[in-house]
């Protein structure tokens, strides 16, 4: 659900929280599914035994993209830091930075961005395939910002290092890359 999420939050489409309530419900059939001024909320009957509601990863990742969809960048850093990540010490801190830059505290996001960068896990082919291109993207331009222009540069190149041999459909992201990144060696010169 959260790649689904990811993509219809790139795209710019805040009705993607629709779409994930509703692939929500048919996953917890049981589950009551309401959106409140506060924010999604997912409950369950009275009778639903405690082992059918979700708790964990799932459900908190599922809440903090809903609170994405919904700009409560806050609500969504909260969701995201509740995800259990005894069994991954790295599966979370994608969804995070994503909060945390929305949320607009982009030193507490090019924190995580290190963490997730330098922590050593056993999913981390698991977690970088989805995220890894948009991470260095991000802490390009971040440091771009910062005025780093070699930690901008270098994860640039890391970033077009991963889109090398892209599909057609991908150049334009990576020509985007390549702009920022021969500026940045330019005015090095």
């Amino acid at each position: 659900l959260s790649m689904m999420m990811i993509a219809q939050l790139d795209l710019g489409r805040a009705d993607s929280a629709a779409a994930v309530l509703a692939l929500l419900s048919r996953s917890y059939p049981t589950a009551e599914i309401t959106a409140r001024a506060t924010g999604p909320t997912l409950t369950w009957p009275r009778s639903t035994p405690s082992a059918a509601a979700p708790t964990g990863r799932a459900y908190h990742n599922a809440l903090g993209y809903i609170h994405l969809a919904e700009k409560h960048p806050d609500a969504a850093v909260a969701e995201f830091i509740a995800q259990d990540s005894v069994a991954c010490s790295i599966c979370a801190l994608p969804d995070l930075t994503i909060a945390l830059d929305q949320a607009g505290r982009t030193d507490s996001a090019c924190s995580v961005y290190r963490m997730y960068l330098t922590a050593p896990s056993a999913r981390r082919i698991d977690v970088d395939l989805p995220f890894l291109p948009r991470v260095y993207y991000r802490v390009a331009e971040l440091a771009e910002a910062r005025g780093d222009r070699a930690m901008a540069a270098e994860h640039y190149q890391k970033y077009l290092a991963l889109y090398r041999n892209a599909d057609p459909g991908l150049q334009p992201q990576v020509r985007d890359a390549k702009r920022p990144l021969a500026a940045l060696q330019t005015d090095r010169r």
